[in-house]
């Protein structure tokens, strides 16, 4: 005899879903502190953070901390940002030991999610911003009605990706700046078979960017993973190769 199937949902249920409603309980504001050191969360609680709230052990005891609106909101913003994982280039996918199987469950960056956020215009959202980066609410520069986060690496009115390029190869320059003010001379250790050390630069690139980063008052930055730069090099000798044979 022939069942019928409920429809398939359009993302995999959490824990949160199987639980019933029962009484609010106090809503803990986020201990900023801790998450600001701890840089990485799980997906699931970057997006409670965005909400002002502690994180709970388990997601599916938000239903009982939250009012339904609040609850919704949750989740459309859970929702959001499971569709945009690794596709948003503020949300890229980060490798993370204790990673979990569901995409709610895998790692991102807090100021990946704080800027993601503030992207899409969520509300209550500075109150993150405060407590990541500890600064008072009016230091911070956030996006106004349908406007978008301008990062501090990446200049207005150029396109997006020539900024990141533009950025790694300041980072390029700056590293043979630091050679020619010492000695002159290119390190052994970026010179392999009497050629450059794509590894060994992209390694000292990104610590020139990392102190950029800290300079400006930033913790984490996007657009930048480990291998971006080696492989940047790398096509852009193919580049000067085969350019001038089309």
């Amino acid at each position: 005899m022939a069942t019928n199937k409920s429809p398939a949902r359009e993302f995999v249920a959490d824990e949160e879903d199987a639980v019933t409603d029962s009484a609010q309980l106090p809503i803990p504001t986020p201990r900023w502190t801790f998450w600001r050191q701890s840089g990485t969360c799980r997906l699931w609680q970057a997006v409670v953070l965005t909400l002002n709230v502690e994180p709970p052990s388990k997601s599916r005891q938000l239903r009982e901390m939250l009012s339904a609106e609040q609850h919704q909101e949750f989740r459309d913003r859970k929702l959001i940002a499971i569709r945009q994982y690794g596709v948003h280039p503020l949300l890229p996918s980060r490798e993370h030991h204790a990673t979990g199987s569901r995409i709610a469950e895998k790692y991102v960056s807090l100021l990946d999610m704080l800027a993601f956020g503030q992207v899409q215009g969520w509300t209550d959202i500075h109150h993150m911003a405060a407590g990541l980066t500890d600064r008072p609410a009016n230091q911070l520069i956030l996006p106004t009605a349908g406007g978008s986060v301008v990062h501090k690496l990446e200049p207005e009115k150029i396109p997006k990706g020539e900024r990141y390029t533009l950025a790694r190869m300041g980072a390029l320059i700056e590293v043979i700046e630091q050679w020619i003010a010492t000695d002159g001379r290119i390190p052994e250790s970026c010179i392999r078979a009497g050629k450059l050390n794509f590894s060994a630069l992209e390694r000292l690139a990104e610590v020139v960017i990392a102190e950029k980063a800290r300079a400006n008052g930033l913790l984490s930055y996007s657009g930048f993973n480990e291998g971006v730069i080696r492989k940047e090099y790398s096509e852009a000798k193919k580049m000067l190769e085969e350019y001038f044979r089309q």
